[in-house]
């Protein structure tokens, strides 16, 4: 029985596996060279426009973005529901860090920042959402207790 289409490009495939990768590379090389000269030309005249359009499209896809990079705190979810269950720990905190009890007051970009989610790094449990103020100080702590601790006593210490 002959060979399928598909067959018969695997088995030449397996056979010039190195050849085919050879050339590849030599292709792409030579390429990456001249799109990138023409990128820069074309971004040279372009500019303004390229930005513009960037920054259009950035805010026009904010929240599905949002929704994609909060996937990693929920896994299990799609990037809809991710920001949905951002939303209800929002919510539930009322819009505050959970240590502080204050809103965030960093700005990126000239741009409130959200809350950061909270999560134990060995479990991947979600905590709670905090200012990106306790988010960072927490994280110089490696969420260790007993450092924590020491910073307790060492801040109770009388001078």
């Amino acid at each position: 029985m002959p060979l399928t289409r598909k067959e018969s490009n695997r088995k030449y495939y397996v056979k010039n596996k190195e050849r085919i990768n050879q050339r590849s590379l030599a292709d792409y090389e030579k390429k990456k060279v001249y799109y990138k000269s023409n990128f820069r030309k074309y971004y040279s005249m372009n500019r303004d426009a390229m930005i513009i359009s960037t920054n259009q499209s950035r805010e026009k896809n904010r929240e599905r973005i949002r929704g994609r990079s909060l996937i990693r705190y929920w896994p299990e979810k799609t990037g809809e529901e991710a920001l949905l269950a951002y939303q209800v720990l929002y919510d539930r905190q009322e819009g505050v860090c959970a240590i502080c009890h204050q809103p965030e007051v960093r700005l990126r970009a000239g741009r409130l920042m959200h809350l950061s989610v909270d999560h134990c790094h060995k479990t991947g449990k979600v905590r709670g959402l905090l200012c990106s103020k306790h988010n960072v100080g927490l994280g110089y702590f490696d969420d260790s207790e007993e450092q924590i601790k020491n910073m307790l006593l060492y801040l109770k210490e009388e001078l």
